[in-house]
């Protein structure tokens, strides 16, 4: 029997007011055991408030679907997939196994896969997004559905604009090509990521200044959640299934365990996490995964994208590009959405000299590797832990002309004006070309050097207005970007302008 409590919220679902999106409101559909769903009840709710259809149902998940009898637009999982512990009753929903193509011998043969669930058309690549609430008791799931309720009703600040990255040392070849790899991922952030984006690096390159001090990656990851971590945090590199691999120091790796999370110092959710490395979301491992851990946390990441076999770095390069210009085009500010559009995208995306260089770049098993099939393998190897209905806080457009004046740019605000709270004028100057860390440098010193290196990937105040009555001013002309913020009504607002000489 469910409770009275549930019940009730049940009741609510059918009163609340709906935010009407269209002509149909997307439909939500839940997937667990009546005890899980009794847990999420919180999660029920603010997503009808939202003007979502929402739907529960009873596993397995394909007699779900049947029942539904119509196509949602976001599935959400509840429980886990395989227990160590005594389980709820009816609580396991299992992700469907499939068979992985290896190209070394050490790879597993099979992996789990939620999103083949989001398949609605029956040709292996997803449609709709699939996220799951991995708990392993009422609590946990609970836990995690409050933690998205809170992200999502977080308030808006300048950290919205912020894109971290903690790129692990790849690890393919010497130290010339380390450097390479490390100023072809600046290059690229700076080439694909919005304009607007305050770029928050740390590298595992020993001789790149924004490696800072080895030891205090993991603090400074947790330094940066501790802010909001940005729109989203993304971690590229390699990885175990409770494990993310920084960079080699030594005979051994810096790393970041999921025992880590635990000294994880904020108390509010920070912003998703997508983790392109191996193996890091493998919610089907006895023991847990490094993804599961960090949206335990209280102040983790409110949802995880990570791999749940060993991927490969070819798709994770062109889902990693085309993440990126999602969300430039932003049809929807859903993370689930952003997810389905980037992984369609990157299964479509072809580069000669990136396939020369990734393709056979960790060996084959066959004379030709075969490139189609680890992309459609890459498509449904990705699990999302959390509700794939994620809302991003990603800024709005904001209208606004600049016009030359001598040495000047004359900028204008046109909309929206009124009611806004504040006004932020920045510049950034174009991405420096940094030189090699010298060898042999303290951790004061190193620690000062990487300072001045991220500050040079972000933008610089030039001035801020409280409540703001004019919307035209001046700013020196000078080479870089030119950034207008203003927030209303909890959104933030941003127009650029590149200054070229």
């Amino acid at each position: 029997m469910r409770s009275r409590y549930f019940s009730f919220l049940l009741a609510l679902l059918a009163i609340l007011p709906i935010r009407v999106y269209g002509r149909e409101n997307p439909i939500w559909l839940v997937i667990g055991a009546d005890k899980l769903q009794e847990a999420v009840a919180p999660l029920l709710v603010y997503r009808r408030s939202e003007g979502f259809d929402v739907h529960v149902s009873a596993p397995p998940v394909k007699q779900a679907l049947a029942t539904l009898g119509k196509q949602p637009n976001y599935i959400v999982l509840l429980g886990d997939d395989e227990l160590s512990e005594e389980p709820v009753q009816g609580s396991l929903v299992k992700g469907e196994r499939r068979t992985l193509y290896r190209w070394q011998a050490t790879q597993p043969e099979g992996f789990v896969s939620d999103a083949i669930f989001g398949d609605m058309d029956g040709d292996e690549i997803p449609d709709i997004p699939v996220g799951r609430l991995p708990g392993r008791t009422p609590e946990a799931v609970a836990q995690i559905a409050n933690k998205i309720v809170r992200y999502e009703n977080r308030p808006v600040t300048l950290d919205t604009l912020r894109f971290p990255v903690w790129a692990g040392n790849p690890a393919y070849g010497d130290h010339f090509q380390a450097n390479m790899a490390s100023n072809l991922l600046r290059q690229t952030l700076h080439m694909q990521a919005p304009v607007w984006a305050d770029l928050d690096l740390v590298m595992g390159n020993a001789t790149d200044p924004l490696s800072a001090v080895p030891a205090k990656h993991v603090d400074l990851f947790h330094e940066s959640l501790a802010k909001g971590g940005g729109l989203f945090t993304g971690l590229m590199g390699h990885g175990g299934s409770d494990v993310f691999y920084s960079m080699p120091v030594g005979r051994k790796w810096v790393d970041y365990h999921s025992s880590k999370t635990k000294r994880i110092v904020g108390k509010v959710p920070a912003s998703p996490a997508i983790i392109f490395a191996c193996d890091c979301g493998n919610f089907a491992h006895p023991n847990g995964s490094l993804a599961e851990s960090l949206l335990a946390a209280p102040g983790g990441p409110a949802a995880v994208i990570a791999a749940t076999t060993q991927s490969h770095p070819l798709p994770n390069y062109y889902s990693s590009i085309c993440w990126l210009q999602e969300l430039k085009r932003r049809p929807s500010d859903r993370l689930g959405d952003l997810w389905v559009a980037t992984q369609k995208a990157g299964y479509k995306k072809r580069d000669a000299l990136v396939e020369m260089v990734l393709a056979n770049i960790e060996g084959k098993l066959e004379a030709k590797l075969d490139t189609p099939r680890i992309r459609k393998d890459h498509l449904l190897l990705y699990g999302l832990l959390g509700d794939p209905a994620t809302r991003l806080k990603q800024p709005l457009p904001l209208e606004a002309t600049f016009e030359r004046e001598g040495d000047q740019w004359r900028w204008t605000v046109t909309s929206p004006r009124g009611g806004v709270d504040w006004l932020q004028i920045a510049h950034r100057t174009p991405p420096p070309l940094l030189k090699p860390k010298a060898a042999g440098l303290s951790e004061e010193a190193s620690m000062a050097l990487y300072r001045e290196a991220v500050v040079a990937l972000r933008f610089q105040q030039l001035e801020w207005v409280n409540s703001p009555t004019s919307w035209t001013g001046l700013a020196e002309h000078r080479r870089g970007t030119l950034r207008l913020v203003v927030q209303k009504a909890g959104r933030l607002h941003v127009a650029t302008l590149e200054m070229k000489e």
